[in-house]
């Protein structure tokens, strides 16, 4: 059997149970030889195994874990172990994984790193050692306990990552051998260190900090739709509001194409905050949960790339691609041309449906050989619109339409970009235009078309992209 034996969080903490335990045991093994466990141990003239020549031998920290669960388990073979860690034992991350690894064991609790401090400061927080903290991806929305901040470098790694999820000058619990102080998130990295070093921190009231993450902006808007919130947000629909999104999401593409960070942070916000809008309003009505969102856009991830989450090779982004396509395919029991092309939106612009449906006919044999095919298509639209009786011209000008849609395709340019950005540029050049003509005095009407022309081709000559 496996006795993890917690040693609290300085020397004299071991408790009777945990002595009981180590003197009991055929194996004592100490996560290291470099903490107040040894120092405890070497007292107690317990031989004892330490894990430091793993920790030298690995940098992952879930390899390491694993491998001590390896050797612990060796040991617990041929007889009764006893595995002394730092703390309480149960926000040990080597005990985290004998649980996840079903290993069977048992823990006598030790003195928590927050007991001798002030238990009372924050019952609800959630614990981790430095190492694991900086490695999350994402910034922690929790009020934190963080462990062993051994050194300097390691405390400036600590305290960028709490600048994702707390304000600068946020209180932090400060403790170690020495005793405990309150500083703020600033001063982390201007203390002395050593592996007995730990951290509290505690999320301020929502409205007093400017530092936030996503559930605060869904706990934002549950208050100004609730009792107590904004009438017009009260009033909102589905309905009402769906074209927000559309016009949020092309403020979006604006912004991503000029580029301008701070723009493309605002809207960012903006389109997250109108799926925000719809998740709140629908879990008021019992329409469907946030949950369910989440757990579909993540199920449908997982579900079409098998070549990431399964056994499936994909070794380029081609056979990526037609891995996709085949499980949506096969998820939406598209798998006639015709269902293909009735399961392009409505709703889509109609350049972007247009191309839609010619890339999906594409792939079925309906297209032309090459690019001049294409060409001459367009050519022959334009002699037809320009043709074309009045009650013609509508459907002859789709037609013109949908073939320079085709030639814009096959040459792998994306309709609805490349037109934006024809609109834009015009936009420029007007502009352009008209600041020299309110320069000169003069206004369009006053010129011959030699002389617009001459302007235009000035304003085409002096713009850079």
């Amino acid at each position: 059997m496996i006795t993890v034996v917690a040693m609290g969080a300085k020397y004299g903490d071991l408790t009777l149970d945990g002595l009981t335990a180590i003197n009991n045991a055929d194996t004592v093994v100490a996560k290291s030889n470099k903490t107040h466990v040894a120092t405890t141990l070497n007292s107690l003239q317990v031989d004892f195994v330490s894990c430091d020549d793993l920790y030298q031998a690995t940098d992952d920290f879930d390899q390491l874990n694993q491998q001590i669960v390896a050797r612990l388990v060796s040991y617990s073979n041929n007889g009764d172990v006893a595995f002394c860690v730092y703390g309480d034992g149960h926000d040990d991350s080597t005990v985290e994984a004998l649980v996840q690894a079903n290993v069977p064991h048992q823990l006598v609790s030790g003195v928590a790193v927050l007991g001798s401090v002030n238990k009372g400061y924050c019952d609800d927080y959630k614990v981790l050692t430095a190492q694991a903290f900086v490695a999350q991806k994402y910034p922690a929305n929790d009020n934190l306990l963080i462990k062993n901040i051994d050194d300097a470098l390691l405390a400036g790694e600590v305290k960028l990552k709490l600048l994702q999820s707390f304000d600068y000058d946020t209180a932090v619990l400060f403790f170690n051998q020495d005793g405990t102080k309150t500083i703020t998130v600033e001063e982390v990295d201007r203390q002395s260190y050593n592996y007995q070093t730990s951290l509290f921190v505690a999320k301020r009231p929502l409205t007093q900090r400017k530092v936030h993450y996503y559930t605060d902006l869904l706990h934002v808007l549950t208050v100004l739709r609730g009792r107590n919130g904004c009438e017009w947000d009260k009033a909102q629909t589905h309905q009402s509001i769906k074209r927000n999104a559309v016009e949020e999401a092309y403020e979006l593409v604006n912004a991503i194409d000029n580029w301008d960070v701070d723009n493309v942070i605002e809207e960012l916000g903006d389109v997250l905050m109108q799926v925000a809008f719809h998740l709140d309003m629908a879990m008021d009505e019992g329409e469907f949960d946030a949950s369910d969102v989440y757990s579909y856009v993540c199920n449908k991830l997982i579900s079409r790339h098998p070549h990431v989450f399964g056994d499936v090779v994909a070794k380029d982004v081609q056979t990526a691609l037609s891995s996709w396509d085949s499980v949506k395919q096969t998820q939406h029991q598209t798998q006639t041309l015709t269902a293909k092309l009735d399961d392009v939106p409505a709703s889509f612009p109609s350049l972007l449906k247009t191309q839609k449906c010619q890339s999906r006919a594409s792939k079925h044999g309906y297209d032309f050989a090459d690019v001049q095919q294409a060409k001459d298509k367009l050519l022959e639209e334009i002699d037809e619109f320009l043709s074309a009786s009045d009650d013609n011209k509508e459907m002859e000008g789709g037609d013109l339409l949908f073939a320079a849609v085709n030639l814009l395709r096959l040459a792998d340019v994306d309709c609805e970009t490349a037109l934006l950005k024809s609109c834009q540029k015009f936009v420029k050049r007007v502009k352009a235009c008209e600041q020299i003509l309110q320069q000169q005095g003069k206004t369009l009407k006053q010129l011959s078309q030699s002389q617009f022309d001459d302007l235009w081709e000035r304003v085409k000559r002096n713009e850079s992209y």
